[in-house]
């Protein structure tokens, strides 16, 4: 197969194709050289899939703002999965809806970062869907996990992030999600509440949001300040 495109333009990389029978959907990304967005601070991530969390939770290690983005995406996934079981649905309604989503979060995302100045951060999902084979509970909660397009979604953030000249990075994963991001010792985690048991710690015994937790820490291993900033 093979088509006529010309953007006009140098591309530096292709980063997805997508082909249907009707059309075909090219993302790409081109050499900005006219914008360099200095970086104040850093804006990390973390990316969920569970029934009634937010898909995306970004902290703004400078002021310490936090960002919830797109609540309504796994219950949109399980509303089509139970309509594909039953078969009730046709055509690829719920793809075009999810993808839109992703382009709503990324937008969001990267307009806030280049507003306040901040570098972009993110975990290095390589292999996650392998990763999430592994559980116990495949049938059930990782296959949501499998479901959900995380990598489309950051290949989303990070072309728009080049587009507008801001920094983008992945950081190693391990533990963002179980660490506490003031002290960075393992705490106890359960469901989406995190509680820090290293007596030392400032919040030690405190209830806090663990996906929130998760994106400091996908931040500050960026920075590398060990959480001394807060």
């Amino acid at each position: 197969m093979s088509f006529r495109w010309n953007p006009g333009k140098q591309i530096e990389d292709i980063k997805m194709v997508e082909i249907t029978n009707e059309k075909f959907m090219v993302s790409a990304t081109f050499p900005n050289k006219t914008i360099d967005q200095s970086c104040a601070n850093v804006l990390g991530l973390d990316l969920n899939c569970g029934i009634g969390r937010h898909i995306v939770n970004a902290a703004d290690l400078k002021s310490n703002k936090v960002l919830n983005l797109g609540k309504s995406g796994p219950n949109i996934r399980k509303k089509y999965f139970k309509k594909r079981k039953k078969q009730k649905i046709k055509g690829n309604k719920e793809k075009r809806i999810m993808k839109d989503l992703d382009h709503k979060i990324s937008k969001a995302i990267v307009d806030y970062a280049f507003k306040n100045k901040l570098k972009i951060v993110v975990e290095d999902l390589k292999g996650i869907r392998k990763t999430a084979k592994k559980g116990n509970d495949f049938k059930g909660k990782n296959r949501s996990v499998n479901s959900w397009s995380f990598y489309r979604l950051q290949q989303f953030i990070e072309y728009k992030s080049k587009e507008r000249g801001i920094p983008f990075e992945k950081v190693k994963p391990h533990y963002t999600s179980q660490e506490c991001s003031y002290c960075h010792i393992i705490g106890n985690r359960n469901k989406d509440i995190f509680i820090c048991k290293n007596k030392k710690c400032k919040k030690f015994n405190q209830k806090r949001h663990a996906d929130v937790n998760a994106a400091y820490n996908v931040g500050y291993r960026s920075l590398q300040l060990g959480g001394r900033t807060r």
